[in-house]
Parts: C-alpha cells; structure tokens; sequence
C-alpha cells in the first residue's frame, strides 16, 4: 500500500489490494493524484509501476500485477 503507480487517467496511489480480477491479476483500489476523492479501482494488469526513480532516468514501464501462480 502506498506505492506510486501509473494507471489510465494518470499517478495515483494504491490504498488497498483485493480480490483477483477475471484475467488474475489483483484488483486495487486507487487514489488518483488529481485529488479526486472518489475510489478508482483498477486490475493490476493494467497498471504500471516505476521501474526505478523516473527522474533519475528510470521509466515507468514494470507491471505491478499480472497472472500470479
């Protein structure tokens, strides 16, 4: 909880992990950075996570999520 992560509509926060999703990866709850304060939820699948310090020349291209065995 509490990494910075990229998802459609930008960085958000992840507040909570639940359940799997359809393809099985986790789905998470989200905290967009815009400030919206309504929950977004999101598959891991789809979402990326920094891959290193993005201003250190990191990229934010690593999947949080995807098929866990």
């Amino acid at each position: 909880m509490g990494e910075r992560v990229f998802c459609v509509h930008g960085q958000a926060e992840v507040v909570r992990v639940l359940g799997r999703t359809g393809d099985g990866s986790r789905l998470l709850e989200l905290r967009l950075a815009l400030g919206q304060t309504a929950p977004y939820f999101a598959a891991a699948s789809n979402v990326l996570r920094r891959s290193g310090d993005v201003t250190l020349g990191g990229s934010p291209t690593d999947l949080i999520g995807g098929s866990e065995g």
